[in-house]
């Protein structure tokens, strides 16, 4: 459910640089070439990854002949060949030699079942983690304590589900005689009882009973004497919610809620979401995009925010973005803020001259006003000629 609404939001490359960004979709699509993997997939499995395990490892194949981008020098005086294609390495066949620090020295991938084992350097290696304590090398699972919430929740569902089993058809007491009135014995010795016995053992399924008053049938069922199981369900099935990050009306569970609490409910996962999208856009735009661009340019100034290139993820919370949308241009008509700011908070680039011959004003409003002043200057003169008009001469030529 998060994926998905991870790939709803989509994603774009920005920048204010148009040749740089060029460059950028151009690599991408060259790496989505060559690779086989269409890029907005890779995002996929790495949301996936990070949602599952908390950690994601993405290895780069370096080729120059099968890359856009060219060598570099590295800070050991080595050179680095260009990426040409970005894969996922299944993180649970990965094993890791660390150094004293914690810090990763050697990556190794062992196929289950086939024996055959590769080694990655940590510098062809890019490490996507959220939840990473300090000192530590990987990122701590969140969805591992939810694992024995879930198991025992399962275990929970057997049990109720042995219970209605053992419930579900009553079982009939029959009782033969009372205090006062007790069992009587026939003169052949049989007992009243062991004649009830066969009576019942030799009955059709949906007989009738017919019996005098010493004799008393009841159903024995759960009768509302059974333990009563749905708090307990619904504490642990609450529970394995609140460690997953979801709410109930995320699952489809919305029956008591009206939209109002099903939008606080669901802020839970859309936060969880929003949170997922800054952590891959520090580490795609830090590990990714910034290589990319220094191997087209080694001297390119990386932190100039006039050229630096930007990945931009969708709002997750569509209704937020409208309200926070209205505010910002409340803001502007008031003249809080100017033009930059209005669009910074609107996720928008500075308006360029270009882009404003492209504006509904320049498009529409300033071509009907220009169309009704060339009008005017006919109107007033029919208006000075006409005797019974106040326009002068005079004031028709100060007008003008």
């Amino acid at each position: 459910m998060k994926v998905e609404r991870f790939m709803l939001a989509g994603w774009e490359f920005v920048s204010l640089d148009d040749d740089i960004l060029a460059y950028i979709k151009e690599r991408i699509y060259e790496i989505e070439s060559v690779s086989g993997i269409p890029f907005p997939i890779l995002l996929k499995q790495t949301a996936q990854d990070l949602i599952r395990y908390s950690n994601c490892m993405w290895v780069k194949v370096r080729n120059a002949d099968a890359s856009g981008g060219s060598a570099r020098p590295s800070a050991s005086g080595s050179t680095i060949e260009p990426v040409a294609g970005y894969f996922i390495l299944p993180f649970e066949t990965l094993q890791f030699k660390l150094k004293a620090n914690g810090e990763i020295k050697k990556i190794m991938q062992k196929m289950p079942g086939t024996g055959i084992s590769k080694e990655y350097s940590p510098q062809d290696v890019i490490h996507f983690y959220t939840n990473r304590k300090p000192g530590f090398a990987m990122g701590t699972p969140e969805l591992t304590p939810v694992i024995a919430d879930a198991e025992l929740l399962r275990n929970l569902e057997e049990n109720i589900e042995e219970l209605i089993h053992s419930a579900l058809y009553p079982v009939w007491h029959w009782r033969v005689g009372n205090d006062n009135l007790p069992e009587r014995v026939d003169p052949y010795g049989n007992k009243e009882t062991d004649i009830v016995k066969k009576t019942i053992e030799y009955m059709p399924a949906g007989g009738i009973f017919v019996t005098d008053h010493r004799h008393e049938i009841k159903a024995q069922g759960s009768e509302g004497r059974a333990l009563r199981a749905e708090g307990y369900l619904n504490y642990f099935k609450q529970r394995l919610f609140s460690g997953l990050g979801v709410s109930g009306v995320d699952m489809g569970e919305g029956d008591s809620a009206n939209k109002a609490t099903a939008q606080v409910l669901s802020n839970t996962a859309i936060q969880h979401i929003e949170a997922l999208q800054l952590t891959m856009k520090i580490f795609l735009e830090n590990f990714v995009v910034n290589e990319l661009v220094l191997e087209k340019n080694s001297s390119f100034p990386l932190h100039d925010p006039e050229r630096k290139v930007q990945i931009k993820f969708g709002t997750i919370d569509k209704e937020a973005k409208t309200k926070l949308e209205n505010q910002t241009i409340q803001l502007f008509s008031n003249k809080l803020l100017t033009e930059s700011e209005a669009r910074k908070k609107l996720g928008e680039r500075p308006m360029r001259e270009e882009d404003r011959e492209l504006t509904y004003f320049k498009l529409y409003e300033e071509p009907l006003a220009m169309l009704k002043s060339i009008a005017q200057p006919a109107a007033t003169e029919a208006l000075v000629e006409n005797n019974s008009s106040g326009v002068s001469r005079a004031g028709a030529s100060k007008q003008e």
